[in-house]
């Protein structure tokens, strides 16, 4: 996921310079100050693209008759290989349009460039939240009501969201930029998930909520090391 929404944005960006920290020498100032709208889109555009992917193919799969058990092996997958490379087409086509349309947006309208910085925190901040909420609730209840989880639902997205764009624009305002930090979120939040998973079926129960913890914490480190990392290396540059 992390990866598509990474080189999604990236084929959408018109050009190397922009695809860099607003530090960078660019012919193009406006063109730059437009690079963390275009983080926003992108990962917006992933997010609806890959719903939209799923949904396709969800619905298809119900339309589609039951597989015969006696069919050879090479006819059993039916159209479910082009229904995900459907879905995967759809995933990164969203990613690039969301890119490539609100980077022209805000580079046509002047729109301000740290808000875009603030914008592409959302919703890694959103992702933060909802896993730290649900990982605490299924921490302290695994068999925890509707109601808890569904207001730890609605707390994460809304403070982790808020939080989110606050901690992006001031990292995109104090070093010119935000792009690093978004992109390792990503890569962070998937790895710890991934940890998670493999840390909550290595003993005889599962302990799910170590998925959601490793993601949230996964992407909180990896995020403050890589802003802390660019700081001390913008700060060697002559």
């Amino acid at each position: 996921m992390a990866i598509a929404a990474i080189a999604g944005i990236g084929l959408a960006h018109p050009g190397p310079a922009a695809a860099q920290d607003r530090t960078a020498v660019s012919e193009d100032p406006v063109a730059n100050d437009a690079v963390g709208w275009a983080w926003f889109g992108g990962q917006l555009g992933f997010f609806v693209g890959g719903a939209a992917g799923a949904a396709g193919t969800i619905a298809v799969a119900r339309s589609l008759p039951e597989p015969d058990p006696a069919a050879p092996d090479a006819s059993q997958h039916g159209p479910y290989p082009l229904l995900a490379l459907g879905a995967a087409t759809l995933t990164l086509g969203g990613t690039v349009l969301g890119a490539w349309g609100l980077h022209e947006l805000a580079a046509d309208g002047g729109w301000d460039a740290d808000a875009g910085w603030g914008a592409s925190g959302v919703l890694p901040g959103v992702m933060e939240g909802i896993a730290l909420a649900g990982g605490t609730v299924m921490l302290a209840d695994r068999d925890a009501p509707l109601g808890p989880r569904l207001s730890a639902l609605a707390l994460g997205t809304v403070g982790g969201g808020a939080l989110g764009y606050a901690l992006f624009r001031q990292m995109g305002r104090a070093r010119g930029g935000a792009a690093w930090e978004t992109a390792m979120f990503w890569v962070g939040f998937l790895v710890g998930e991934v940890a998670g998973i493999v840390a909550s079926q290595s003993g005889p129960e599962r302990h799910d909520h170590l998925v959601l913890l490793g993601a949230a914490a996964g992407g909180a480190l990896t995020t403050a090391a890589t802003h802390l990392l660019a700081t001390l290396l913008d700060q060697r540059r002559p």
